[in-house]
């Protein structure tokens, strides 16, 4: 990469301008905090005499905290009355796709599904499934207990044996 060149006496020139710049906020600076100052204007020696009466906040548009809020509490919900009468997370049936691990004729069997997650499946039909079957089977969660093996217990509702899917 080439080097640009720089004139002589523009380095000296932007060293010059830059200390000009800093001189002029040191002096802007300086001005404001003495515009601010409490000092007696006699005393200054800037000639007045007359002292000038301090200003008075400008009157605020928003009322006071006191003004604008209430002395009247918040409603509050209170405790439950006890548990709920019927199920709060409804959820509703799907399809899964896997792989019969128990077979039989029912009324229990298990299943691995295709993303690993083990069931453990209920019904009533009377169907007979081989262990090994790809299967696809639509199931909710099973609003009762049973002791169907290993696995998440869902209610079998159908069952498409056609090679899952």
């Amino acid at each position: 990469m080439a080097r640009r060149e720089v004139p002589e006496g523009a380095s000296r020139l932007r060293g010059r301008q830059a200390g000009a710049v800093m001189l002029l906020l040191v002096g802007i600076i300086v001005s404001g905090c003495a515009a601010g100052s409490d000092q007696d204007p006699a005393a200054s020696g800037s000639g007045s005499t007359t002292p000038t009466p301090p200003a008075t906040p400008a009157p605020s548009a928003t009322p006071a905290p006191s003004e604008s809020m209430s002395v009247t509490p918040p409603p509050t919900i209170g405790p439950p009355s006890g548990p709920p009468k019927e199920p709060t997370d409804v959820v509703g049936s799907r399809w899964e796709t896997g792989v019969v691990t128990v077979g039989g004729t029912g009324p229990c069997y298990g299943m691995l599904t295709d993303g690993g997650v083990e069931l453990a499946l209920y019904s009533e039909t009377g169907a007979t499934l081989t262990g090994g079957d790809a299967v696809r089977v639509n199931v909710s969660p099973a609003a009762f207990t049973a002791d169907c093996g290993p696995g998440m217990l869902m209610r079998l509702l159908a069952i498409d044996t056609s090679g899952g899917g």
